[in-house]
C-alpha cells in the first residue's frame, strides 16, 4: 500500500491491517459518542442562551465609575490590565493584577459606584487567560453609602472554562434581591493558588420572574416560577404543601 512517492533508501516494511482484519465501522457502537455529541451541543446551545440573557438583561454600564482597587498592570499587558476595563463594556479587554512593576497577591478587590440604587439577584462575569488566571472564590459586598457593607453574594467555587479553552463566561445568581448602589468585588482565590488574575468583564442583572408551569388539581390551580435561584410557587390559599422535582443539565 503506498502513500505517495518518497526518494529515499528503503529501510524496512510495516503490515498494515486491512479491513479483513480489522473491526468493520457499521459494527462500532457510536451510541456513547453520539451521546457525548449531544450533550456538547446542549453545553453550546446553553453557552449561547446564558449569553444572550445577560446582553438583554444587564444594566447599562456607562455612567459607572470604577472608585477604588488594589492593583491594575500599567505596563505589562499592552493596552490592557487597566481595572477600569472590567466595566468598559468591552469583552475584549482585560483588567490584569499587578506583576510587572510589582507583584499583587490576593485578595484583589474593586469597589464600583453605579451612581443609583439598584435591584439586583444576578452577576456575569467573562474571564480569559485560563484556569491559572480564572477566579475560583469571590465575595460581593453592597452598600447605599459607600460606608456600611452587607454581603449580598459568595461563591468558594466559581466555574472554570470549559476543557481545551482559556475564555468563558457564567452567570451567577443570587437566592434573593438586594437594592445598593455600590458594589465591593473581591477575588479572594484563583483556581490554581496563583497570585495573578484577570478579568475581562463584570455586569449585573436583575433577573424576572418566569412562570415555568401550572399545575391543575380539580378545579385548583398552582403557578410556579423561578427567579434568580429561587423557585416560588403561587397556590390557592387551600394548598398546604407542593412537592417539586428539580433536575440538573450539566
Amino acid at each position: 500500500v503506498s502513500g505517495g512517492f518518497f526518494n529515499g533508501p528503503h529501510i524496512g516494511k510495516q503490515t498494515v491491517p486491512l479491513r479483513s482484519k480489522a473491526t468493520p465501522v457499521d459494527t462500532i457502537n457510536l451510541d456513547i459518542l453520539l451521546a457525548r455529541e449531544e450533550l456538547a451541543f446542549a453545553r453550546e446551545q446553553a453557552r449561547l442562551d446564558s449569553i444572550k440573557i445577560i446582553d438583554e438583561l444587564k444594566y447599562d454600564k456607562s455612567k459607572w465609575e470604577l472608585i477604588s482597587y488594589s492593583s491594575e498592570e500599567l505596563t505589562g499587558e499592552n493596552t490592557n490590565g487597566r481595572a477600569a476595563q472590567i466595566i468598559d463594556d468591552d469583552k475584549n479587554t482585560y483588567w490584569h493584577s499587578s506583576w510587572k512593576a510589582s507583584t499583587a497577591n490576593p485578595p484583589h478587590n474593586f469597589v464600583i459606584d453605579m451612581k443609583e440604587p439598584l435591584e439586583l439577584n444576578a452577576f456575569a462575569f467573562d474571564l480569559s487567560g485560563g484556569k491559572e488566571r480564572f477566579q475560583k472564590e469571590i465575595l460581593i459586598e453592597g452598600s447605599l453609602d459607600n460606608e456600611n457593607w452587607v454581603t449580598i453574594y459568595e461563591n468558594k467555587n466559581c466555574p472554570t472554562p470549559q476543557e481545551g479553552y482559556k475564555t468563558g463566561g457564567y452567570l451567577l445568581r443570587m437566592d434573593s434581591v438586594a437594592t445598593a448602589r455600590y458594589l465591593r468585588l473581591t477575588i479572594k482565590k484563583i483556581h490554581t493558588d496563583v497570585v495573578f488574575a484577570r478579568l475581562n468583564e463584570f455586569s449585573v442583572l436583575n433577573m424576572p420572574m418566569t412562570s415555568i408551569g401550572t399545575v391543575d388539581e380539580e378545579t385548583e390551580k398552582a403557578s410556579i416560577y423561578v427567579k434568580a435561584n429561587c423557585v416560588y410557587v403561587d397556590a390557592p390559599s387551600a394548598t398546604d404543601s407542593a412537592t417539586i422535582d428539580i433536575y440538573s443539565l450539566s
